[in-house]
């Protein structure tokens, strides 16, 4: 039925069923979690289940209602999502002159509110009202990326439902039903927070060359030293690489440290790398902790400054000197 289109995040699916099943679904809720965990996919099996000609704790998927809301054209389900970079007050005042009109065929209205976390201020303060007083009965599903850039006032008076990232071993599972080779899942699956953004990376063409640049300029850095920085530099910018595919790189090379530390600690359960594991383990023998952890903290440091304006082969130039000195401490 409709609630196994959002597997992955069953612990929630099971609350929301509880609570139409007991008659005590909120007024207003704020789904908050990494984008690509399922948020907007249980705001509409939601928003289905409460519209459902049938009643009960799960839509029926067959219904006139159902089909409408699945089809985004449902007249008592509304969907507002940001025209540009943030949710205008424009967009609320329109809400609230639908709202005035009560409901055309259902029960009560649903309004699904996208990037509740990108309201401009004056949005928030309208929407606020409207939260406080709404003109019909009406559900209000909020999704946010990070609830605590959402109003205060807003997120204290709706239902916060925190939606962790998917599993990493569900999520590199399904990208293999899909036909994706197992190690290019796995390591997908713990590079993105959802399956939809996992899928992204698996498809992406710099993938793969990127994952073996990662492991070859591991092992160089360990055997040559600084000269190795010449030939990650040759490699990675001689394919003009986007800023993203330089992040990417970036996020390959912390996995695979933090897959060594994971080898030196005796975790090697849940490797991002584990068809490499015979290399994890060379080079886990050759570095110290405190020397991994300090190329962890280095990496870390380099991605934030990748991510922002910046002259991407001088911060690599730098990482490759703080990498250089985390071996020293071996």
């Amino acid at each position: 039925m409709a609630w196994r289109d959002v597997s992955g995040q069953e612990p929630i699916a099971t609350r929301l069923r509880a609570a139409l099943r007991l008659g005590r679904v909120a007024h207003a809720y704020l789904f908050a979690g990494p984008r690509g965990v399922g948020k907007k996919r249980m705001a509409r099996e939601l928003a289905k289940a409460l519209v459902c000609a049938r009643g009960g704790d799960e839509a029926c998927d067959a219904c006139r209602e159902c089909r409408r809301v699945e089809d985004g054209n449902h007249p008592d389900v509304r969907w507002i999502a940001p025209e540009g970079a943030s949710l205008r007050i424009e967009q609320i005042r329109e809400l609230k002159r639908e709202a005035a009109y009560g409901t055309l065929e259902a029960r009560q209205k649903v309004v699904v509110v996208e990037r509740a976390d990108a309201l401009t201020v004056q949005a928030a303060n309208s929407l606020l009202k409207v939260l406080e007083e709404p003109p019909v009965p009406t559900v209000f599903v909020l999704l946010a990326e990070n609830a605590h850039a959402v109003l205060p006032t807003i997120r204290s008076r709706c239902q916060l439902i925190s939606f962790p990232p998917l599993d990493a071993e569900w999520v590199a599972a399904r990208l293999t039903d899909e036909g994706f080779p197992a190690a290019q899942a796995r390591l997908a699956a713990h590079l993105a927070p959802g399956l939809d953004e996992a899928r992204k990376i698996c498809q992406s063409e710099g993938f793969a060359p990127l994952k073996t640049l990662v492991i070859q300029w591991t092992q160089d850095l360990l055997q040559h030293g600084a000269s190795s920085l010449l030939a990650l530099q040759d490699k990675l910018f001689a394919r003009n690489p986007e800023r993203e595919e330089v992040l990417l790189w970036c996020d390959l090379l912390l996995l695979w440290y933090r897959d060594v530390l994971h080898v030196q600690l005796g975790r090697r359960e849940h490797l991002a790398y584990a068809e490499r594991r015979d290399e994890l383990e060379r080079q886990a023998a050759k570095w110290s902790q405190a020397g991994v952890l300090q190329a962890i903290d280095a990496v870390v440091a380099a991605r934030k400054r990748l991510a922002l304006p910046t002259n991407a082969q001088l911060v690599l130039e730098q990482l490759a000197i703080r990498l250089l000195e985390g071996i020293r401490c071996a």
